[in-house]
């Protein structure tokens, strides 16, 4: 019987999760007709769909964990990850050879003191030797650093903000290339978001911020139309660990592959970027509010030292 009403609530929630991405699916359809498209920004958009939704089944589990108990996991899975490279990928010869030749250089620095061309040689000697046990003792974290920074720019869309609650309050900010647009800036919101108060336009500032509010719970899209063109930004109500995108904008790759929650605008837009401004998720331990990374961070180095000795990392 539990697990009957335990696979009934689960097939709710995605059954929830996939009318939300549905509506704001078919919203930047609506997108993709008004503004100039490209291949490269139809490739964007698929390969951003693709991520997200890879990592949105991964945090499915615990979107509704508290944020610490998916911290611990995931902290524990990067040190197993970090530890297997680390067990499998340095050159162990030669790692060996790096640091004989270091003690032996060392070695000789210190008896020919008094020499000074036999201390220039030794030195030079004892520097190749430790550029190339570092080199191999940091192998295997240059490896793995791509995907890890990968997961870090996922959680931080998790665990940086949270989503809007119904009935709270939002500021949109909407910035423009052209002083000249603003006054053409409008909005075509989705059900259950309402404008509380009128845009304020500042053609100095190149900008346009609206108050909204929220009243249903899911993801939706916000079109922002200039006139000629219209884009969307994601707006998510609700509870839990739900992936979170603060800003749309235009800029270079790394920049979208640090903050990966939706594409790249248009190039031919006028808007350059559209924000939310979201209520923070800090973690409350005790009396203290941590940053997230901070104690992702730091359950890492323990996870790190748990799992040490069964993983014979230092061998």
């Amino acid at each position: 019987m539990f697990f009957a009403v335990l696979e009934r609530n689960s097939v709710s929630k995605l059954q929830e999760r996939f009318r939300g991405y549905s509506a704001a699916r078919s919203w930047q359809h609506g997108e993709s007709s008004r503004s100039v498209g490209s291949p490269w920004a139809g490739f964007e958009r698929w390969r951003v769909s693709i991520v997200n939704s890879t990592f949105d089944l991964i945090f499915e589990p615990f979107v509704d964990r508290p944020p610490l108990f998916a911290l611990i996991v995931f902290a524990f899975v990067t040190a197993f990850v970090l530890l297997l490279a680390y067990r499998f990928v340095p050159n162990r010869r030669a790692m060996r050879r790096a640091g004989n030749l270091f003690q032996a250089h060392l070695l000789e620095v210190r008896l020919f003191q008094d020499q000074f061309d036999v201390v220039w040689r030794g030195s030079g000697k004892l520097l190749r030797a430790t550029v190339s046990y570092l080199g191999w003792a940091l192998l295997p974290f240059l490896i793995v650093a791509i995907p890890i920074a990968l997961l870090v720019a996922q959680m931080e869309l998790r665990f940086g903000s949270r989503p809007f609650l119904p009935a709270e309050s939002a500021l949109l900010l909407v910035r423009v290339d052209d002083p000249t647009v603003v006054d053409r800036i409008s909005l075509q919101l989705p059900e259950g978001v309402v404008e509380t108060a009128p845009l304020v336009r500042s053609p100095a500032e190149r900008k346009v911020v609206a108050r909204l509010q929220t009243r249903l719970v899911g993801r939706s899209e916000i079109l922002v139309n200039n006139g000629a063109a219209s884009v969307s930004k994601e707006i998510v109500t609700g509870v839990g660990l739900e992936r979170i995108s603060t800003r749309r904008f235009r800029g270079s790759l790394l920049h979208r592959l640090i903050d990966p929650g939706e594409p790249e605008l248009p190039r031919t837009s006028a808007v350059s970027s559209i924000s939310i401004l979201y209520p923070s998720r800090p973690l409350v331990l005790g009396p203290l509010e941590v940053n997230w990374l901070a104690v992702y961070s730091v359950l890492t180095l323990v996870a790190a030292i748990v799992l040490s000795p069964f993983l014979g990392a230092g061998s």
